[in-house]
Protein backbone atom coordinates (compact mmCIF):
# COMPACT_ATOMS: atom_id res chain seq x y z
CA UNK A 1 0.00 0.00 0.00
CA UNK A 2 2.80 2.37 1.15
CA UNK A 3 3.94 1.48 -2.85
CA UNK A 4 0.49 2.35 -4.19
CA UNK A 5 0.55 5.48 -2.49
CA UNK A 6 4.31 6.84 -3.05
CA UNK A 7 3.57 6.26 -6.92
CA UNK A 8 0.11 7.72 -6.62
CA UNK A 9 1.35 10.94 -5.18
CA UNK A 10 4.57 11.09 -7.73
CA UNK A 11 2.03 10.81 -11.29
CA UNK A 12 -1.07 12.69 -9.55
CA UNK A 13 -3.04 11.03 -11.77
CA UNK A 14 -5.47 7.47 -11.36
CA UNK A 15 -3.37 4.08 -12.37
CA UNK A 16 -4.00 0.68 -12.80
CA UNK A 17 -2.70 -1.80 -10.75
CA UNK A 18 -0.25 -2.98 -13.52
CA UNK A 19 0.84 0.55 -13.73
CA UNK A 20 1.28 1.10 -9.74
CA UNK A 21 3.59 -1.97 -10.15
CA UNK A 22 5.92 -1.15 -13.42
CA UNK A 23 6.47 2.53 -11.99
CA UNK A 24 7.09 0.72 -8.19
CA UNK A 25 9.87 -1.38 -9.98
CA UNK A 26 11.02 1.47 -12.20
CA UNK A 27 11.57 3.75 -8.49
CA UNK A 28 12.98 0.61 -6.82
CA UNK A 29 10.07 0.82 -4.33
CA UNK A 30 9.83 -3.18 -4.46
CA UNK A 31 12.77 -4.97 -1.94
CA UNK A 32 14.52 -7.38 -4.59
CA UNK A 33 13.04 -10.52 -3.41
CA UNK A 34 9.59 -8.85 -2.56
CA UNK A 35 7.46 -9.59 -5.49
CA UNK A 36 5.15 -12.78 -6.35
CA UNK A 37 4.66 -14.39 -9.41
CA UNK A 38 1.43 -12.16 -9.95
CA UNK A 39 2.55 -8.34 -8.96
CA UNK A 40 -0.73 -6.55 -10.22
CA UNK A 41 -2.59 -8.83 -8.87
CA UNK A 42 -1.62 -8.91 -5.34
CA UNK A 43 -1.80 -5.05 -5.65
CA UNK A 44 -5.41 -5.03 -6.84
CA UNK A 45 -6.33 -7.47 -4.34
CA UNK A 46 -4.30 -5.63 -1.47
CA UNK A 47 -6.17 -2.05 -2.71
CA UNK A 48 -9.52 -3.39 -3.04
CA UNK A 49 -9.93 -5.16 0.58
CA UNK A 50 -8.89 -2.04 1.83
CA UNK A 51 -10.76 0.02 0.30
CA UNK A 52 -13.90 -2.26 0.87
CA UNK A 53 -12.72 -2.95 4.85
CA UNK A 54 -11.04 0.18 6.04
CA UNK A 55 -13.74 3.18 5.71
CA UNK A 56 -10.83 5.73 6.49
CA UNK A 57 -8.99 4.04 3.43
CA UNK A 58 -6.82 6.90 1.35
CA UNK A 59 -7.63 5.12 -1.41
CA UNK A 60 -10.63 5.11 -4.05
CA UNK A 61 -11.84 3.89 -7.42
CA UNK A 62 -12.38 6.32 -10.13
CA UNK A 63 -13.21 3.26 -12.50
CA UNK A 64 -13.21 -0.29 -12.50
CA UNK A 65 -9.36 -1.53 -11.84
CA UNK A 66 -8.23 2.07 -11.21
CA UNK A 67 -6.82 3.45 -7.69
CA UNK A 68 -6.13 7.29 -7.05
CA UNK A 69 -5.90 8.87 -3.49
CA UNK A 70 -9.26 10.57 -1.99
CA UNK A 71 -6.99 13.58 -0.74
CA UNK A 72 -6.65 13.86 -4.49
CA UNK A 73 -9.71 14.00 -5.69
CA UNK A 74 -10.83 17.84 -6.90
CA UNK A 75 -13.87 18.88 -4.46
CA UNK A 76 -15.58 20.66 -7.42
CA UNK A 77 -14.24 18.92 -10.47
CA UNK A 78 -14.58 20.55 -14.07
CA UNK A 79 -15.98 19.10 -17.12
CA UNK A 80 -12.49 17.57 -18.12
CA UNK A 81 -11.68 16.29 -14.58
CA UNK A 82 -15.57 14.36 -14.92
CA UNK A 83 -13.46 10.73 -14.45
CA UNK A 84 -11.80 11.89 -11.28
CA UNK A 85 -15.03 10.89 -8.88
CA UNK A 86 -15.20 8.17 -6.54
CA UNK A 87 -16.53 4.85 -8.42
CA UNK A 88 -18.22 2.40 -6.05
CA UNK A 89 -17.72 -1.17 -7.63
CA UNK A 90 -20.24 -3.77 -7.81
CA UNK A 91 -19.67 -6.18 -5.18
CA UNK A 92 -19.16 -10.13 -6.47
CA UNK A 93 -20.09 -12.61 -4.64
CA UNK A 94 -20.20 -16.99 -5.27
CA UNK A 95 -23.49 -18.31 -6.75
CA UNK A 96 -25.13 -20.45 -4.59
CA UNK A 97 -23.88 -24.05 -3.72
CA UNK A 98 -26.09 -26.74 -5.42
CA UNK A 99 -24.83 -29.48 -3.39
CA UNK A 100 -27.58 -31.73 -1.51
CA UNK A 101 -26.54 -31.63 2.38
CA UNK A 102 -27.20 -34.27 4.75
CA UNK A 103 -29.66 -32.92 7.40
CA UNK A 104 -32.00 -34.48 10.56
CA UNK A 105 -35.17 -32.74 11.70
CA UNK A 106 -34.61 -30.28 14.55
CA UNK A 107 -37.13 -32.29 16.78
CA UNK A 108 -35.47 -35.36 16.55
CA UNK A 109 -31.94 -34.24 17.52
CA UNK A 110 -32.90 -31.58 20.16
CA UNK A 111 -32.66 -34.16 22.67
CA UNK A 112 -28.80 -33.65 22.25
CA UNK A 113 -27.86 -30.65 20.81
CA UNK A 114 -29.69 -28.36 23.03
CA UNK A 115 -26.88 -26.48 23.14
CA UNK A 116 -24.82 -23.66 21.23
CA UNK A 117 -21.12 -24.12 20.72
CA UNK A 118 -18.71 -26.85 21.29
CA UNK A 119 -19.43 -29.52 23.64
CA UNK A 120 -18.39 -32.88 24.93
CA UNK A 121 -21.52 -35.21 24.61
CA UNK A 122 -19.53 -38.31 24.67
CA UNK A 123 -17.16 -40.64 22.50
CA UNK A 124 -19.78 -42.35 20.64
CA UNK A 125 -21.35 -40.82 17.79
CA UNK A 126 -25.06 -39.53 18.89
CA UNK A 127 -26.59 -39.81 15.13
CA UNK A 128 -25.89 -43.46 15.00
CA UNK A 129 -28.96 -43.92 17.59
CA UNK A 130 -31.23 -42.37 14.53
CA UNK A 131 -32.79 -44.60 11.34
CA UNK A 132 -31.70 -44.04 8.10
CA UNK A 133 -35.44 -42.55 7.57
CA UNK A 134 -34.40 -39.56 10.14
CA UNK A 135 -31.90 -38.33 7.98
CA UNK A 136 -32.23 -36.63 4.64
CA UNK A 137 -30.26 -34.95 1.48
CA UNK A 138 -31.69 -31.19 0.95
CA UNK A 139 -30.44 -28.44 -0.86
CA UNK A 140 -27.85 -26.42 0.59
CA UNK A 141 -29.37 -23.15 -0.36
CA UNK A 142 -32.95 -24.47 1.00
CA UNK A 143 -31.49 -26.29 4.14
CA UNK A 144 -29.65 -22.51 4.90
CA UNK A 145 -32.83 -21.38 5.90
CA UNK A 146 -34.95 -24.65 6.68
CA UNK A 147 -35.40 -23.71 10.76
CA UNK A 148 -37.02 -27.39 10.84
CA UNK A 149 -33.95 -29.31 9.82
CA UNK A 150 -30.64 -29.41 11.19
CA UNK A 151 -27.46 -29.69 8.92
CA UNK A 152 -24.56 -32.05 9.39
CA UNK A 153 -21.14 -30.30 9.58
CA UNK A 154 -17.80 -31.84 10.61
CA UNK A 155 -15.47 -29.30 12.46
CA UNK A 156 -12.33 -30.70 13.42
CA UNK A 157 -9.46 -29.28 15.88
CA UNK A 158 -5.99 -29.98 14.84
CA UNK A 159 -3.69 -29.85 17.69
CA UNK A 160 0.63 -30.40 18.45
CA UNK A 161 1.07 -30.40 22.06
CA UNK A 162 0.08 -27.01 23.60
CA UNK A 163 -1.22 -25.34 20.62
CA UNK A 164 -3.81 -25.45 18.37
CA UNK A 165 -3.82 -24.72 14.44
CA UNK A 166 -5.88 -21.63 12.82
CA UNK A 167 -6.38 -19.69 10.46
CA UNK A 168 -7.96 -16.95 8.68
CA UNK A 169 -11.44 -17.04 6.84
CA UNK A 170 -10.83 -15.06 2.98
CA UNK A 171 -13.81 -12.40 1.87
CA UNK A 172 -14.76 -14.13 -1.18
CA UNK A 173 -17.10 -17.54 -0.10
CA UNK A 174 -20.14 -18.82 0.66
CA UNK A 175 -20.17 -18.67 4.46
CA UNK A 176 -22.22 -16.12 6.52
CA UNK A 177 -21.23 -12.42 6.28
CA UNK A 178 -20.36 -12.58 9.75
CA UNK A 179 -17.82 -15.72 9.59
CA UNK A 180 -16.41 -14.19 6.46
CA UNK A 181 -12.51 -12.95 7.58
CA UNK A 182 -13.13 -14.30 11.13
CA UNK A 183 -10.38 -15.91 12.51
CA UNK A 184 -10.88 -19.87 13.21
CA UNK A 185 -9.82 -22.72 15.22
CA UNK A 186 -11.02 -25.65 13.02
CA UNK A 187 -11.21 -27.13 9.98
CA UNK A 188 -14.98 -28.49 8.40
CA UNK A 189 -17.92 -28.24 6.18
CA UNK A 190 -21.25 -29.79 5.11
CA UNK A 191 -21.87 -33.23 4.78
CA UNK A 192 -22.84 -34.21 1.67
CA UNK A 193 -24.13 -37.18 -0.47
CA UNK A 194 -20.85 -37.86 -2.39
CA UNK A 195 -19.12 -38.61 1.40
CA UNK A 196 -21.10 -41.35 1.93
CA UNK A 197 -19.84 -44.01 -0.27
CA UNK A 198 -19.55 -48.04 0.41
CA UNK A 199 -16.98 -47.70 2.87
CA UNK A 200 -18.51 -45.13 4.59
CA UNK A 201 -22.19 -46.10 5.36
CA UNK A 202 -21.85 -46.38 8.48
CA UNK A 203 -21.17 -43.53 9.91
CA UNK A 204 -23.27 -41.46 6.86
CA UNK A 205 -19.96 -39.78 5.25
CA UNK A 206 -19.27 -38.08 8.61
CA UNK A 207 -15.32 -39.28 8.65
CA UNK A 208 -15.33 -39.23 4.91
CA UNK A 209 -16.04 -35.60 5.20
CA UNK A 210 -13.95 -34.40 8.13
CA UNK A 211 -10.88 -36.24 6.03
CA UNK A 212 -11.62 -34.52 2.94
CA UNK A 213 -11.89 -30.86 4.02
CA UNK A 214 -8.72 -31.22 5.89
CA UNK A 215 -7.16 -32.31 2.66
CA UNK A 216 -8.87 -29.87 0.73
CA UNK A 217 -7.36 -27.11 3.48
CA UNK A 218 -4.01 -28.07 4.14
CA UNK A 219 -0.90 -29.99 2.29
CA UNK A 220 -0.41 -32.71 4.04
CA UNK A 221 2.93 -34.89 3.49
CA UNK A 222 1.24 -38.49 3.93
CA UNK A 223 -1.53 -37.05 1.73
CA UNK A 224 -5.30 -37.42 2.59
CA UNK A 225 -6.33 -38.36 5.89
CA UNK A 226 -8.20 -41.43 7.48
Amino acid sequence: LWVAETVLRKHGRPLKARALVNYGIEDGLFPATGLSRTPQKSMQARLSIDILNNTSSIFVRTSRGTFFLRDLLPSNPTDEQAELQVYTAERHAPRPSAEMVLCVPRRVCERFLDFQGIGHIGVENPLESLQDDQFEYIARVLAETDDASKQVVTYTVIQHQSKILSFRRGLYNRAANFLRGAHCVGFGGHVNEADRDLFSRYDLGIRQNAAREISEELLLPNGRPY
